[in-house]
């Protein structure tokens, strides 16, 4: 993900999803997928989700943004980019 100040972020953890939504997403784009992967991100840190599920929506978030997503499955990291 492209932050405001133009640097890609590389998110590979429930928390560092929860970081990015918390400190990078676009204020334009606080919709309700937004909303849904920031409480799936604090369920998958709290043990209530898998950070599978929890990542899963917050790729759903992203679409919704707009932000374009490159991950990897075998590394287990999600690159984002706007």
């Amino acid at each position: 993900m492209i932050t405001q100040d133009r640097l890609i972020r590389i998110v590979i953890s429930p928390e560092d999803a929860l970081s990015a939504l918390s400190d990078s997403w676009p204020r334009a784009h606080g919709g309700q997928r937004f909303k849904q992967a920031r409480r799936a991100c604090i369920d998958a840190i709290c043990g209530r989700r898998t950070p599978d599920e929890a990542r899963d929506v917050f790729i759903d978030a992203c679409q919704e943004a707009k932000i374009l997503l490159t991950h990897t499955r075998s590394g287990n990291d999600t690159t984002l980019r706007r």
